[in-house]
């Protein structure tokens, strides 16, 4: 029939492969050293195989498929290593055989020092005798181009590269204890925990070390959360060559070369972060009215189990008051609040001439009207760049079943409005209806 038209836009994608994913470890110890040897072997059956080419016409790539039933597989070894340390500062262990900590009012002072070492083989499954990988010609490149005859079922696939991996990682605590007082025990503080870790590749062609990683916190501080993070390269930095003037240009790259070796100290600092956090609550601010006397009815969710059955056996039970009309008007006022503040700095520098630094204090204050309605204010304050991150003022309703929300930006980047009322049960989370003028929503 010429007078009908049809949609082409529309093509369909189908993907299917059955996964499979044994791994055996175990971790015997031998004397202070725990070993844990481990295997691991996954398999993907697949239902057809691509066949790539090239298109000599126009140089465009034509993908063709096979059907039946074909396999593909891997598998790593892995072997890891690790041992615990103490070192020990009291009255019987003196620092430098003289020190004593306890003239500081420390009991004692503990260094656990936790070293690991790993290594992992994983072979190269894009070799002609594996046949789970092939290659085309591209005449634009001029050069063969690798590929997965399986790129497009989905799933994971066999590793293309040789992988002689060795890890190392070593975790340190420092931690203090303060002597008991009276009838109160002694108490264990931990400072400091740190943690470094770097790797070398035996089957890279240059570059072989990893970047060096270290991990710290501070638990010690119950009211303040302290993290950090900083990463280190080994290696020099040469700048590109244009092709077309010979001269050199703004961006690096990497060289097989250690610092160390043209004097420009041991290590680089690539990437550094610095966060501070801390919350303040309250149970809210009680007051009664001079209206008549506090409600003493316990609420449904604190009652005992005994409590709740005497209700029902007397039919005494009660659905929660969620929209305040069985609500006396002298009942305690009650204020729920908290409040969260963080200050993050992060700085990076991939390469020695591209730099980026960010000090960002943001702050969160949320509090409670009533037992169903919730309002709650964010924003964030970018110092270096001198810029104020969107603010939110969000208000929630609690109706049982169903939730009220309106968000609210006063910026005028990114401002606007978003208004909500749906179901709250995840099953049914599409059956909503929505008001909205902030692109964020859409």
């Amino acid at each position: 029939d010429t007078t009908l038209t049809y949609d082409t836009t529309f093509a369909s994608r189908e993907k299917k492969y059955i996964s499979y994913s044994p791994k055996l470890s175990i971790s015997p110890r031998f004397g202070y050293f725990s070993v844990t040897p481990s295997i691991s072997f996954a398999a993907n059956t697949f239902f057809r195989k691509l066949n790539r080419s090239v298109n000599l016409s126009d140089s465009s790539i034509v993908d063709t498929y096979q059907n039946g039933l074909f396999w593909e597989y891997w598998y790593s070894f892995s072997l890891a290593v690790s041992t615990k340390l103490y070192g020990m500062i009291d009255a019987k262990h003196r620092l430098l055989g003289l020190i004593n900590p306890e003239i500081f009012g420390l009991k004692a002072f503990r260094h656990t020092y936790n070293p690991s070492f790993s290594f992992s083989f994983s072979p190269d499954f894009s070799k002609s005798n594996y046949g789970f990988y092939d290659t085309y010609f591209d005449p634009i490149s001029q050069s063969y181009v690798k590929y997965s005859k399986y790129i497009n079922e989905g799933g994971s696939h066999s590793p293309s590269s040789l992988s002689q991996t060795l890890n190392y990682s070593d975790l340190h605590c420092f931690e203090i204890k303060l002597p008991g007082k009276d009838t109160l025990p002694e108490k264990k503080i931990e400072l400091l925990r740190l943690n470094l870790s770097t790797g070398y590749n035996f089957a890279a062609d240059s570059l072989k070390f990893s970047p060096v990683n270290i991990q710290f916190r501070s638990p010690a501080l119950d009211f303040i959360n302290f993290t950090g993070y900083a990463s280190f390269v080994l290696y020099d930095e040469d700048p590109f060559i244009d092709k077309t003037t010979g001269l050199p240009t703004k961006q690096t790259h990497f060289v097989n070369r250690f610092l160390i070796s043209d004097g420009k100290g041991l290590m680089r600092l690539t990437n550094l972060s610095l966060s501070f956090s801390t919350s303040f609550s309250s149970q809210g601010i009680n007051t009664t009215s001079s209206f008549g006397q506090n409600v003493s009815k316990k609420k449904k969710d604190t009652l005992s189990p005994g409590e709740r059955f005497e209700q029902r056996l007397n039919e005494d039970d009660e659905f929660f008051d969620y929209f305040g009309e069985a609500t006396p008007g002298y009942t305690p006022l009650s204020v729920p609040w908290s409040f969260n503040t963080s200050v993050s700095f992060s700085y990076s520098q991939p390469t020695i001439n591209q730099i980026t630094r960010t000090l960002n204090i943001s702050g969160g204050l949320s509090f409670s009207l009533t037992n169903t309605w919730k309002i709650q204010a964010t924003t964030q304050y970018d110092v270096i760049n001198k810029q104020l991150m969107t603010p939110y003022i969000t208000v929630s309703k609690d109706l049982h079943c169903w939730e009220l929300l309106f968000t609210w930006s006063p910026s005028t980047y990114n401002g606007g409005f978003y208004l909500k009322f749906g179901i709250k049960a995840p099953q049914l989370k599409d059956l909503k209806l929505e008001k909205r003028n902030n692109p964020l929503y859409r």
